[in-house]
Parts: structure tokens; sequence; C-alpha cells
């Protein structure tokens, strides 16, 4: 997957990549809520990317979003396996227009 997306993006494009949870809590001590879970799922793969793909980090953002933007409905196991995911986001422009300003 890692060399798909290195020899498919341009030299300008950047990677967002945002990680989701089910509604489900958490009720494990290794992570806090959904939300430390989703943010840990997309900082695997960015470091993935960056470690093993070779994608410049400087190129790479992460974040989470726990349960609060479903793809599917929460009341069924199929439904909770669906928001179970990563999404890997390639943009032509860098992260947002509030990243940008901060510069």
């Amino acid at each position: 997957m890692g060399k798909i997306i290195n020899q498919s993006i341009a030299s300008d494009s950047y990677i967002r990549i945002e990680g989701h949870t089910d509604s489900v809590p958490m009720k494990g001590y290794f992570y806090k809520s959904n939300w430390d879970l989703s943010v840990m799922r997309a900082s695997n793969v960015a470091q993935i990317l960056i470690n093993q793909a070779g994608i410049k980090g400087d190129k790479v953002s992460a974040t989470g979003y726990g349960e609060f933007r479903p793809k599917a409905d929460n009341s069924t196991d199929k439904g909770k396996s669906l928001n179970r995911r990563v999404d890997i986001l390639i943009m032509n422009s860098k992260f947002n227009e509030v990243e940008n300003n901060k510069k």
C-alpha cells in the first residue's frame, strides 16, 4: 500500500491519515478512550508510510476522530466493523488553512 501511495502522489501532494472507531466504549487500560485508539490507528499507519514506504514525514499528518464520524450504523456488528477504520486522504494542499496560517 505504501509503495502504491508513494508512486501515485505528486511531489506537491500531502497525505492525511484519519483514524476512526465504532461507538463501543473502551474498557481496557491501554487506551483511555475511543479517541485515543483512533489517534493511535492513524499514527501507526503514518509511521509505516514514513518508515517503510519512504514517504517524507513533512508530507504526512495523522488525526483521530474516535466514534464521531461513523460511515455506518453502530447498532449492528457489520456497521461497527465498517466504522473501525483508517482513511488515507491524498490532498493537493497542505493539511488545511489553519495549518498554513501558522507559518
